[in-house]
């Protein structure tokens, strides 16, 4: 999940602070809930 979500927030143009920032945000949801992208249904 992170590679990809922090490729699709740089094409975003978001400015590299937000992007690491985050990428560190989503890693610690991780740490406690799993990976995230398992917690998605996709339609």
């Amino acid at each position: 999940m992170k590679a990809e979500y922090k490729r699709w927030l740089e094409l975003q143009k978001y400015d590299s602070g937000t992007v690491n920032a985050q990428v560190y945000r989503a890693a610690r949801v991780e740490e406690n809930y799993g990976d995230l992208d398992s917690h998605v249904r996709y339609r």
